[in-house]
């Protein structure tokens, strides 16, 4: 039709494709239970995921696969009956398989053929998050979950879009991965696919907010040293006097001040990234989550009272690193005063000493030239009309002393 418009000959914006693209990024998959699902998660930043990039498009390629564009940071492949989801993010990226569990075998027992698929997918970072998802279709879910797992550490929650539960103790098995049980009693395809990636998403990032804890940990030694030695440094400062030791309790702010900022700036990423990854763990939870079971304490719950203390260690040691910052560039401020100080009051006496020095040499001259001229006048007007046989008067005598000139003729300086 001659009145459509095209937006093509508008001038669009360079990432208009790529924004309007990623509400699309990570689609549901549609699934049927009972099947497996596997999640590793390694981390790779720069270097390491370039070559995680390279070894999966290889991988893609020697199965028969199209592999990911250079842009692309989620792609899915079919492999026989085994299908792979791979996601780039932006410190890590996960590799999910799902595997048909519709042969008989014990909850995550993998066949040999696709444990030798999964191993033949070499990875170049390290391993974080190692995931077995059991999916069950059964109606029996707090049954199924009491004989998998641990009742002292069971989480277990019903689903709020339909009629299935989640359970886990959230330990590892012998294998070291950690095992989550869904039981799916009605749930369509596409909301059960919603469901496990949830899930898995919760599993993913709950491992990744974590880190930010051993960082927090190792940096508290070194915070609670600066913090005290602040104290000292600050004391002894109000009874420091001179300049040596000024300079010294400077210095020492300084170096202070160094140290907590280069912890900080190391620490800066994880404690943002950690805090981040909660609040996503928190918002798949309001999404899946419909009410607890027998007692059982539900996800949020059982998270909650192990993770919320992490996180507060986490921001606990970020605040007191921005506290301390200001504090010892208050410190520093007022170190730089006092050293002022103490350098004028030690250099002002040795300049006054020059000062007075130099004008009393300066009166010294000027009295000696005022002496010889006052005696060279003097002499020769008194001494004129005498007869140098005549003896000397005491006029003459007189008019030989010494005076001083008058005041308005003193040559002060």
């Amino acid at each position: 039709m001659s009145g459509d418009l095209d937006l093509a000959s508008f001038e669009l914006h360079p990432q208009r494709g790529a924004v309007l693209a990623e509400v699309h990024a990570r689609p549901f998959t549609r699934l049927v239970a009972p099947l497996t699902v596997l999640r590793f998660a390694f981390l790779s930043q720069g270097e390491v995921a370039a070559a995680d990039r390279e070894r999966f498009v290889a991988f893609c390629t020697s199965h028969g696969q199209a592999p990911p564009d250079a842009e692309t940071k989620h792609h899915q492949v079919m492999i026989g009956a085994t299908q792979l989801r791979w996601e780039q993010h932006s410190e890590f990226t996960t590799f999910t398989w799902i595997l048909d569990g519709s042969c008989e075998r014990q909850f995550g027992e993998i066949g040999d053929e696709a444990a030798a698929l999964i191993r033949s997918l070499h990875q170049a970072g390290q391993l974080l998050v190692g995931v077995k998802l059991e999916v069950e279709q059964t109606s029996a879910a707090l049954e199924r979950a009491q004989q998998l797992f641990e009742r002292a550490s069971l989480a277990v929650a019903a689903v709020r879009s339909g009629p299935a539960v989640v359970a886990s103790d959230f330990r590892t098995d012998e294998q070291g991965f950690v095992r989550i049980l869904v039981c799916n009693d009605g749930l369509s395809p596409g909301r059960l696919g919603a469901l496990v990636q949830r899930v898995l998403e919760i599993e993913t990032y709950r491992t990744l907010a974590l880190l930010g804890l051993p960082a927090a940990i190792e940096l508290a030694p070194s915070v609670d040293h600066i913090g005290r030695r602040l104290v000292e440094v600050l004391e002894e400062m109000q009874r420091a006097e001179h300049l040596k030791l000024n300079n010294h309790l400077l210095n020492e702010l300084t170096a202070l001040a160094a140290t907590l900022e280069r912890g900080a700036a190391g620490s800066l990423f994880r404690f943002g990234a950690s805090r981040a990854y909660y609040e996503i763990v928190q918002a798949r939870l309001a999404v899946i989550e419909g009410g607890e079971i027998a007692g059982y304490p539900t996800w949020s719950s059982f998270l909650a009272r192990r993770m919320a203390p992490a996180m507060r260690t986490c921001a606990t040691t970020e605040d007191r690193q921005a506290t301390l910052s200001i504090k010892l560039a208050r410190g520093r401020s007022v170190a730089h005063a006092r050293r002022y100080r103490a350098r004028g009051a030690e250099s002002r006496p040795a300049a006054l000493d020059e000062r007075a020095h130099k004008a009393a040499i300066a009166v010294a001259e000027a009295r000696s030239k005022a002496c010889r001229w006052r005696r060279s006048a003097t002499t020769s007007s008194a001494c004129s009309a005498i007869s140098p046989r005549a003896p000397m008067t005491a006029a003459c005598m007189s008019s030989l002393r010494w005076r001083p000139p008058s005041s308005s003729r003193w040559p002060w300086p």
